[in-house]
């Protein structure tokens, strides 16, 4: 196999995937550059792409139109009551001018205390409806990101990692989620505040109002730049987490390999430099934040104190006195506005590559789109399978072509094997059946039906698969058995499939029984033990088509004896398609295809294979003298 480890070595650090049989006959996409001094920076994004990014996610909003309705009234209210609070200078000053009438004053009081008590009941009813918009935007946003996953590409994802994923349903979702909920939120509630108090400052004092805030419009085109350096380092940071998640998940599935290698400390070293990285883009984008917030911060206590120098040479009278405090104090509430507008801008620069590649994810790498047709799934579903046909099939990937003019048939209640060395297209074929990847021309069919028109669902209960490497979720063996079954079963029916798997004796051995986990990636089982495993699965689906991919690759003699005689027995009149490089276990086969680097290189039975020049007897003649060597050293 040595195809697939040259295609693991030259995978991304941070976007491997685990080996399976999806690697084999892929290309590999270009070798990561660590460094990323000479990388190409993002270009300046414009207010227009920024729009578009939110407007793409607008429609998560609207879905909840009456919390954020909520939100936004009991802002403003928050603030209509805030409005008297600060005027208690004027009241008190005016009062104790001359002889002080006290009635007034706790009028006035008791009015305050009434307003503080709506302020603090609507805080709490803002701050719940904004937490709940928030978290609804959350819930959408992720429960679409993963239905998301079933429409990807297969290339896609292998090219894009894990990492890349976890990205997406962890930080970059709370970003957009904290922009519409927070920010978007506070940009709304200090502009309420803003505008309230802005008025009552014109009221005050129109001429020097008008004057501070033109001034402090000088410094926008500053705060402009100062985002675009924002965004630009946000990107890279993303870029950079991508590959540490990744880098992660990669040394926790290949764990046993890293420690086994003695190169751990190789490993380290180039995680190293990623943390190094993101260290810097980190600081650089948290310190250009820092500034953005700190101008207009700077800019405020200037202006607060210039009203300061010029109205002092107006005070002639303790309600003049009074009305400089109350005017202070509602500049300081407008001001702050025009600094936190500045600073949500950040955010906004900040969370847009986050936007941008969520949007991606949604929006683009799909599969190729099909349109089911009802009529012709039915039909296929209720008719026998007769015949599998790859009509001048070819399949290129990133320029290279994996297999080119594919014309077979594979007959129907048959045992089909599929043979060819590493590289010839045998896991290419197993990706194209199960819809995983579609070709780049060429029609496979199903009877009469071509595969692109019949549905999804219905497809995946048509085919069944025992894989190469079975995965195993980090649950139960009932439930990771139940994984096949579409139709829920009874546990007699379960106890059945776990008899014919020979899975008792697995089940016996663990505390628990049928209810005990089988840890991470199944790393409570052996080989054998997750291919009797992904047998069971087989059992429960009951499909009419069953592909087994390099089944034997990982397990013990006894597991694959059980498998063939399972395939000779208990499935001897479905359709079965047996992909493999070991010739042994495909001797009893009603038909055989032998692949060359991509293309059919003979077809008929084992008898009729071995009798004529080609691939196939070469590759028989050379497992002979290995089975020999083998045995002779016995």
């Amino acid at each position: 196999m040595a195809q697939k480890s040259r295609f693991k070595e030259t995978l991304p650090m941070g976007k491997r995937t685990s080996p399976g049989p999806q690697a084999e006959d892929m290309a590999a996409p270009p070798a990561e550059t660590v460094s990323l001094e000479s990388a190409t920076p993002p270009r300046t994004v414009s207010g227009r792409d920024r729009y578009r990014e939110i407007a793409f996610f607008l429609p998560y909003a609207r879905g909840v139109k009456g919390l954020i309705t909520g939100t936004l009234i009991c802002a403003f209210l928050v603030h209509v009551f805030r409005m008297p609070i600060m005027y208690i200078p004027t009241v008190l000053a005016t009062a104790m001018e001359g002889t002080p009438d006290k009635e007034p004053i706790y009028r006035f009081l008791k009015w305050v205390m009434a307003s503080v008590a709506c302020m603090a009941i609507f805080t709490l009813a803002r701050n719940y409806f904004s937490i709940l918009f928030g978290e609804s935007v959350l819930w959408s946003i992720r429960k679409d990101l993963y239905n998301r996953l079933e429409r990807l590409s297969m290339i896609s994802v292998l090219n894009r990692g894990a990492g890349e994923f976890v990205q997406r349903l962890t930080r970059d979702v709370h970003r957009i989620r904290d922009l519409f909920s927070e920010t978007f939120v506070q940009i709304f509630d200090e502009s309420s505040r803003g505008l309230l108090c802005a008025a009552a400052c014109f009221y005050l004092e129109p001429v020097l109002t008008a004057i501070i805030l033109m001034l402090f419009l000088v410094i926008w085109p500053i705060m402009k730049w100062i985002n675009n350096r924002v965004e630009r380092n946000s990107k890279e940071l993303l870029t950079l987490s991508e590959k540490i998640i990744g880098r992660m998940v990669e040394s926790i599935s290949g764990f046993r390999e890293i420690i086994a290698s003695g190169k751990f400390e190789h490993f380290a070293s180039r995680f190293g430099v990623l943390l190094t990285e993101s260290k810097k883009f980190g600081v650089r984008t948290s310190m250009w934040g820092q500034f953005g917030n700190l101008i207009p911060q700077t800019v405020i206590t200037y202006l607060i104190l210039t009203v300061y120098w010029f109205g002092a040479g107006k005070l002639e009278s303790g309600r003049d006195v009074g009305l400089l405090i109350t005017y202070m104090m509602y500049l300081q509430q407008v001001l702050p506005v025009l600094g936190i507008t500045a600073m949500a801008t950040s955010e906004i620069a900040m969370a847009t590559p986050s936007m941008r590649e969520v949007r991606i994810l949604l929006e683009k790498d799909t599969a190729p789109k099909t349109t089911p047709d009802h009529e012709m799934t039915t039909r296929v579903v209720k008719e026998e399978i007769e015949s599998i046909r790859f009509e001048n099939v070819s399949l290129k990937l990133s320029g290279r072509t994996i297999v080119k003019d594919l014309t077979f048939e594979i007959p129907g209640g048959k045992m089909t094997a599929i043979i060819g060395q590493s590289g010839a297209g045998k896991t290419t074929i197993f990706n194209l059946l199960l819809r995983l990847i579609s070709p780049t021309s060429g029609t496979i069919w199903i009877n009469d039906t071509p595969l692109e028109k019949i549905d999804n669902n219905q497809l995946r209960r048509l085919l069944g698969v025992i894989p190469q490497d079975p995965f195993i979720f980090d649950q139960s063996l009932r439930e990771n058995l139940l994984v096949a079954d579409f139709n829920p079963t009874a546990d007699g029916q379960l106890n059945r499939v776990i008899q014919m798997a020979q899975l008792s004796g697995i089940i016996e051995s663990r505390d628990g029984g049928l209810d005990a986990s089988v840890g991470y990636m199944g790393s409570r089982l052996s080989g054998g033990e997750r291919q009797r495993i992904a047998l069971g699965r087989l059992f429960l689906q009951n499909p009419r088509v069953i592909i087994c991919d390099e089944y034997t690759a990982n397990i013990d003699v006894k597991t694959a004896r059980l498998i063939q005689e399972t395939m000779r027995t208990e499935f001897a009149d479905r359709t079965r398609i047996v992909i493999t490089h070991e010739l042994y276990t495909i001797k009893g086969a009603d038909h055989i295809i032998v692949l060359d680097r991509g293309r059919v290189e003979s077809v008929g039975v084992h008898e009729t294979l071995i009798g004529k020049p080609g691939l196939y007897r070469d590759l028989w003649e050379v497992q002979q003298l290995e089975e020999s060597r083998v045995n002779g050293h016995g």
